[in-house]
């Protein structure tokens, strides 16, 4: 729930601070119009996101609209920016405003847009949350966001008023500067994420750790707040201490570069607290053979090559030494027995695979996937279509049945989200059929039928002694249900509480999931839950924030993927105390063990 207000705090940051640093630097420098016209633009900010926040909930192209609203913020940042830069402000008031009327009315069609491209998204939230789901804490938690975001970027005018004159220009233009490298990054992301952009799919994943909606995104829009007044704080000091404007500027930029590092040692605990790691370097082969016969690892390979998302496999007893890549490229993959599930981009569609039923190419704003069946040699076998993107995907270990989780077009693609939308399907693996929406089943609780409009499924896992039976994560309102399911009585059954993305241990004793532990946004650990004695307890090793439903290596360790530069590793780590976690393999993610 706290992530939730995070974002919605990050968001109306990146909305309101821009003009309340614009309003402060029109107000000193009395231009009086220009002003007037950013005031009439808050007013027309309201009215248009509400339309905009409709829209962007029903649209078909999200992607894309973020996509081009981004670049247009970018450029008008851009120009803005430049503008700033090169002002001074006026030191007495009565001066005729020296811009045009053009002028004007452009700043005021780019304060609508700079608020309202952050707003529409904190309003659909809000809509999601108090309309949809009628959760009062997540309309709270949205609500509370928005209204902090306000009142820092009145505080930011209040603390500006006071300023001196130079001090406050320098702290304007560093504000500038930040929100120009943050929304060009952003607008780049957002390129790559809605495919304008060549190698769309490979810079999506490379920028995604730190895009908005990311953990380092979330903790930068402070900086927008943090930078400028640490710079000004800087100038203020400088002026009382008669220090040259080098001596300033140099002092600004040294307190900006620690504010940075602070940022990346806060926000990116999940890096900071790892060992640093050096990427293996030996070429893949693309000969599978040798590793089809003795007990290998399954995994999707994410060094930055030509065989980038391909499935890769490596020797069990030594899976960082030697790999081999085929020509099967998965956004998640999985593999039991003799079949496997790969999630694949219908554009990537591999030559020669069979189509079950119609296959639709919907343009929905962002690629469309197909669930790729393959047999024992990772050749394709079968297809059939998806909705969504990418989430999870797990076979039973007898191959009989698999399992896709994707999110819905209209939600955010994360499961700490309040309008988190879900699609869990089950197949027949042989027959390349669907059995089943997840949602179609009859759930029970204490004994007792239970439905709610808002049900929502992930993190399938197989028995591999029954692969009828299943557990899988099953959230109504804010809590997350673990249910244990039958495949052929279509019925799931409630088991425990507070247990997310399940993945059941080889001797069927354990659990093993994530949980927060409190309302950080780093809190995210891993957690084993005995089935025997349905008590929980964490994976102390595995001490890092991790956001992965695990594969068991065997019944005492678990594996998992963590970013790490711009790739993702796969760690391992034992689910009692002896010993710590350790880096498995490089490049490397969606890792599925095969004796």
């Amino acid at each position: 729930m706290y992530e939730l207000f995070a974002r919605t705090l990050s968001q109306g940051l990146q909305a309101f601070v821009p003009i309340a640093v614009c309003v402060a630097w029109l107000r000193r420098d009395h231009q009086e119009r220009s002003l007037t016209a950013v005031r009439w633009a808050v007013f027309a900010a309201i009215p248009s996101t509400a339309a905009a926040a409709w829209l962007f909930q029903t649209t078909a192209y999200q992607a894309r609209w973020q996509s081009v609203l981004a670049i247009a913020a970018a450029g008008t940042a851009v120009a803005c920016g430049s503008t700033i830069w090169r002002s001074r402000i006026q030191t007495h008031a009565g001066v005729v405003d020296r811009y045009p009327a053009a002028w004007q009315a452009a700043l005021g069609g780019a304060a609508v847009l700079i608020i309202v491209r952050q707003t529409m998204e904190i309003a659909a939230a809000f809509g999601a949350a108090a309309i949809e789901m009628r959760s009062f804490d997540a309309s709270m938690m949205v609500g509370n966001g928005a209204a902090l975001a306000v009142v820092a970027a009145a505080g930011w005018v209040w603390f500006s008023n006071r300023l001196p004159r130079r001090p406050l220009l320098h702290a304007t233009r560093a504000f500038a500067v930040l929100f120009v490298v943050q929304i060009v990054f952003y607008a780049f992301h957002k390129s790559a994420e809605a495919r304008f952009l060549p190698w769309g799919e490979m810079l999506d994943a490379a920028t995604e750790p730190y895009g908005p909606d990311s953990m380092f995104g979330i903790y930068a829009s402070g900086l927008l707040l943090l930078a400028p007044a640490l710079v000004a704080g800087a100038a203020v000091v400088a002026d009382l201490a008669t220090v040259s404007a080098t001596a300033m500027t140099l002092g600004g930029a040294f307190v900006f570069v620690c504010v940075v590092a602070a940022l990346g040692a806060v926000g990116l605990p999940s890096a900071a607290s790892r060992p640093a790691v050096t990427l293996g370097v030996s070429a893949p082969s693309h000969d599978v053979a040798p590793f089809l016969n003795v007990p290998h690892l399954l995994f999707r390979h994410t060094r930055r090559d030509a065989d980038y998302g391909d499935v890769a496999l490596a020797a069990l007893d030594a899976p960082d030494a030697a790999r081999a890549t085929v020509t099967l490229s998965c956004a998640r993959v999985s593999f039991g027995a003799d079949r496997g599930i790969c999630v694949q981009r219908r554009d990537s569609e591999a030559p020669g695979v069979v189509v079950a039923g119609s296959v639709q190419d919907a343009v929905n704003g962002g690629p469309t996937f197909n669930a790729v069946v393959f047999d024992r040699t990772l050749k394709p076998i079968g297809t059939a279509p998806l909705e969504g993107t990418p989430s999870r995907t797990r076979t039973s270990k007898d191959g009989r049945f698999g399992a896709t989780t994707m999110f819905l077009g209209s939600a955010s693609h994360g499961y700490g989200n309040v309008n988190v939308s879900t699609k869990t399907t089950l197949f027949d693996l042989h027959a390349v059929t669907a059995i089943a929406d997840l949602e179609e089943f009859t759930a029970f609780r204490n004994g007792s039928p239970f439905k709610a409009v808002d049900f929502n499924y992930w993190g399938v896992t197989f028995s591999g002694v029954d692969s009828n039976t299943f557990y899988a994560t099953l959230r109504t309102g804010t809590t997350n249900y673990l249910v244990r399911g039958n495949i052929q009585k279509r019925t799931v059954t409630v088991v425990a509480e507070d247990v997310e993305c399940p993945s059941l241990s080889p001797d069927e004793r354990w659990i093993a999931f994530k949980r927060r532990e409190n309302p950080t946004l780093t809190s995210w650990k891993l957690h084993v839950l005995d089935l025997s004695t349905m008590e929980a307890k964490p994976i102390t090793a595995a001490s890092v924030y991790v956001d992965d439903q695990v594969e068991w290596l065997d019944s005492t360790h678990v594996l998992y993927a963590l970013q790490h530069l711009g790739t993702v590793d796969i760690w391992m780590a034992p689910i009692d105390a002896a010993g710590g976690a350790r880096l498995l393999v490089h490049d490397a993610e969606s890792p599925i063990v095969v004796r």
